[in-house]
């Protein structure tokens, strides 16, 4: 069973920043230290999952796999592969993302 809105989050107190990187939607989300809303970026092609109730089936794609931040740069490891493909502890190919 795989949840919906599952995600990974790096709050950075220097930068001030809470960057969100959703596991099962191509979307990364910034806010400020108060949760307000800086930007999104959306780092494929939207391809929503398939949803049943609050989980997803297993042939959506999983897109962030983990995510790190330093005070200039967010990097996360993105899959692109389907969820039923993916075993989470051998990643296989995978890409490294980055963004500042």
């Amino acid at each position: 069973m795989y949840f919906v809105y599952s995600n990974r989050i790096a709050v950075n107190p220097r930068t001030g920043r809470i960057v969100v990187a959703m596991k099962y939607f191509s979307q990364i989300h910034v806010f400020d230290l108060q949760g307000r809303h800086i930007r999104s970026v959306t780092t494929d092609p939207v391809q929503q999952p398939e949803i049943r109730g609050l989980n997803i089936a297993g042939t959506s794609l999983l897109h962030t796999l983990d995510m790190c931040t330093t005070d200039e740069r967010v990097y996360i490891l993105w899959s692109g592969h389907p969820v039923n493909e993916q075993d989470e502890s051998l990643p296989g190919a995978s890409a490294v993302l980055v963004f500042d």
